[in-house]
């Protein structure tokens, strides 16, 4: 009875865990200079391709963890000491922050040089979506 009870648990985690689970869109403006492939993307956020400005979620919320686990495969801690040594050494600096998902819809919208992210539920006609993640 208990590892019936103990199952159950864990598919209900995990069915929680699921449904959770958001689809993440990357995102750019529709007069873009470019139309950077994934690689791209993920030297763009890195700091290593400058031909657009990455924006970033101030907060690290689910749809900034999904974005940097499933693309740039780091987690908050790794972001955190990658960037440090790339501050420290004159390398670079991080993604310009923003508050939220409607400021970046807003600010990807306004400016053709930025890039950034969404929850794919979030998504208007202002911005034009490169891929996504699920």
């Amino acid at each position: 009875m208990i590892t019936l009870l103990r199952l159950f648990g864990t598919l209900l985690l995990s069915a929680m865990a699921a449904a959770s689970h958001a689809d993440v869109a990357v995102i750019i403006h529709p007069d873009a200079p470019s139309r950077p492939a994934r690689t791209d993307v993920i030297n763009i956020y890195l700091g290593l391709d400058r031909s657009l400005a990455p924006v970033d979620l101030g907060n690290w919320n689910e749809v900034r963890q999904q974005f940097y686990r499933e693309l740039i495969r780091k987690n908050e801690d790794q972001l955190k000491s990658y960037w440090a040594t790339r501050i420290f050494t004159g390398k670079g600096r991080p993604p310009r922050p923003v508050a939220d998902q409607a400021a970046m819809l807003d600010l990807v919208a306004s400016d053709p040089r930025a890039i950034g992210y969404v929850d794919s539920d979030e998504l208007d006609d202002r911005v034009q979506v490169l891929f996504i993640l699920r």
